[in-house]
């Protein structure tokens, strides 16, 4: 599908009910350029080590390599092997952490259950993953949608 295509499908259906139905041409034109959408970024893993390194995941996971945990406590052997395997994806040098596949968050809910991370440190990762992001630019259409874009598709409709 070609970008006039794919904006004329979105004008006419309105999936996300953004209201392009009872907009003008430059209402529809805010409505899509404007940033209000919240999506999930893959990060690598120099932004990763950044993030472990800006709290106390980096020293919670070498700890539990040690078999320690965040305050200190003991961990089962289970948790010493998630440790290892945070240690290993923060250390990898083309890593890329995409919490938008299901075996990387889960990956992330076993840190925090297994108490190598805490709940904390794992919404500063979602944070650090997070931008905001337009509706066009969901779409695949970036941000260089025109006035006559929108016209086009309207007409077509």
């Amino acid at each position: 599908m070609n970008a006039e295509e794919i904006l004329t499908k979105e004008l006419k259906h309105d999936p996300c009910n953004c209201g392009y139905s009872g907009l003008d041409v430059d209402g529809v034109l805010a409505a899509l350029l404007a940033r209000v959408q919240v999506q999930i970024r893959p990060l690598t893993s120099g932004q990763c080590l950044e993030w472990a390194a800006q709290g106390r995941a980096w020293a919670i996971v070498q700890a539990g390599i040690s078999g320690r945990g965040p305050d200190g406590e003991r961990l089962e052997n289970g948790a010493k092997s998630v440790a290892v395997g945070a240690a290993a994806l923060l250390n990898y040098p083309d890593g890329v952490v995409d919490l938008n596949r299901g075996e990387h968050a889960a990956l992330l809910d076993v840190m925090v259950d297994s108490g190598v991370i805490t709940s904390d440190d794992r919404q500063a990762l979602y944070r650090m993953a997070s931008v905001d992001v337009s509706r066009a630019e969901q779409l695949g259409l970036g941000t260089s949608i025109l006035r006559g874009d929108v016209i086009r598709a309207m007409g077509a409709q």
